[in-house]
């Protein structure tokens, strides 16, 4: 995996409560940062589910390991070409912790 691939931009957030200074607040998606990536679309589907089409696309964005990816897990997500997307696996993909490989769903329920 060379550098020269990252040519991508994504964003990823984290699901938060940010309160509204009374009392209360809002669960929100909070951005974490952006980062570099290379993504790859595996695959796409659309299925009927009593009478409305859904679409599901699954595919896989590679970061370098840093502070902020590091710290991701399953219940953020990925914001890739303007749509949120479900991180669904996280993998050490060289064994050297330079680059993590993200598999991803859009159209899932986030």
């Amino acid at each position: 995996m060379d550098a020269g691939r990252l040519k991508d931009l994504v964003s990823f957030e984290r699901d938060s409560f940010i309160e509204d200074g009374v009392g209360g607040g809002v669960r929100d998606w909070a951005v974490l940062g952006q980062r570099p990536a290379w993504v790859i679309y595996t695959r796409g589907v659309e299925v009927t589910e009593a009478g409305r089409i859904n679409t599901k696309v699954t595919g896989k964005v590679l970061v370098r390991v840093d502070p902020l990816s590091s710290d991701l897990t399953t219940t953020d997500r990925v914001v890739v070409d303007g749509q949120p997307a479900q991180i669904r696996s996280i993998i050490n993909r060289d064994r050297e912790r330079r680059y993590l490989e993200i598999g991803f769903e859009i159209g899932a329920a986030t």
